[in-house]
């Protein structure tokens, strides 16, 4: 079984997609051998004391650690599915694991694909943890869930973990949610719009209408909003938002 600590790692090091390098090894004086077990074993002397002979076994190197993710789009979008992508290669690259990637995993590309088919998939090629980078991924990730119960699941931009959340589902135990605060950059976003716009008219283009949508577009209307409101002193009837 796979520890949860590391699972929590894990998905923390997916969250932030951090970019810095790793930190260097302590200077305690301790050598440390990257990927392998070690028993060590104390010989006591009749005094209760210890002698100085201490013996150092270290077992057969340790599998890597092997994650599978699911893309929605192409892992070189310059957009949500590279910012996944490239913040799993970092995350497998601070601890020495491999990563099992497949992109483009949506009806209109690939209509012969499910995201449990492809889960099971990198289950069998030795993937430990399988993340779905999509809401729209929402039944294939219950069902792999449901259908490999020992392997650690991340549905991003779910809400299956959530008790309050729509999609809630306790018995899945092995499946968690991770999300970044989009939110806040969308209204961002939407200040800049209603800062800069000539005319009061302000459009979005978004992806597929759902959940993660509507609180995105939502943001960005507030934000537009607001600094249209409280800096442009504009009424907020004349700001169209579409």
């Amino acid at each position: 079984m796979i520890s949860k600590r590391l699972v929590h790692l894990l998905a923390v090091l997916l969250a932030f997609a951090l970019v810095a390098a790793a930190c260097g090894g302590d200077d305690g004086g301790s050598d440390t051998t990257e990927g392998t077990s070690a028993a060590t074993t104390t010989t006591t002397s009749g005094d209760g004391g210890t002698d100085d002979t201490t013996t150092t076994t270290e077992g057969e190197p340790m599998e890597p650690f092997t994650m599978g993710i699911l893309l929605v789009g192409p892992e070189f979008d310059q957009g949500y599915s590279q910012a996944h992508f490239e913040g799993a290669q970092w995350a497998m690259d601070q601890i020495g694991g491999e990563l099992i990637s497949l992109d483009f995993i949506n009806p209109a590309d690939n209509p012969g694909l499910t995201p449990e088919g492809v889960a099971r998939d990198m289950i069998d090629q030795g993937a430990q943890l399988v993340v779905f980078n999509s809401d729209d991924m929402r039944e294939g990730a219950f069902l792999a869930a449901e259908q490999n119960p020992d392997t650690p699941m991340i549905w991003v931009s779910g809400d299956s973990a959530w008790a309050d959340g729509r999609a809630y589902r306790p018995e899945l135990a092995n499946l968690g949610n991770v999300w970044g605060q989009m939110t806040f950059g969308k209204m961002i976003a939407g200040c800049a719009a209603g800062l800069t716009t000539e005319t009061g008219k302000i459009g979005y283009l978004g992806p597929l209408t759902n959940d993660e949508t509507r609180r995105l577009v939502n943001s960005a209307y507030l934000g537009a909003k607001y600094c249209y409101e409280n800096y442009r002193n504009q009424p907020a009837d004349s700001l169209e938002f579409a």
